[in-house]
């Protein structure tokens, strides 16, 4: 997870066509992020966006997007409701992700079971 522009530039510099990255951005105007999607689809790198903002310039630079519901207003509040669309969305994600690789989870957690005491 990276949240500011620096880190954004750096990570997305060194990622390879095999990656996957989540643009998650509720109103979709943040430039740095537009610019680091801009850079990762010119490389081939895959890219989900999930905004809320369907005349965003991240869309036309991923791959597959996913669009919120936005409650108005709060999301320039800092308050997690703003957000709560888009938290749905990720758990859908991570729930149908758990769900397709039940198996290849299960042998990953097993690997690990010898360093925990």
């Amino acid at each position: 997870m990276v949240t500011d522009g620096d880190s954004m530039k750096m990570i997305s510099a060194i990622l390879n066509p095999d990656a996957l990255v989540i643009l998650i951005s509720l109103k979709g105007k943040n430039e740095g992020m537009i610019q680091c999607a801009r850079e990762m689809k010119a490389r081939g790198v895959n890219v989900l966006c999930i905004t809320s903002n369907n005349k965003s310039k991240l869309i036309q630079y991923a791959d597959s997007y996913i669009l919120t519901s936005s409650l108005n207003g709060e999301e320039s509040t800092g308050m997690i409701s703003g957000q709560t669309p888009i938290l749905m969305a990720i758990d859908h994600i991570y729930h149908q992700y758990v769900t397709d690789n039940k198996d290849k989870i299960k042998n990953w957690v097993a690997t690990e079971k010898p360093f925990c005491s």
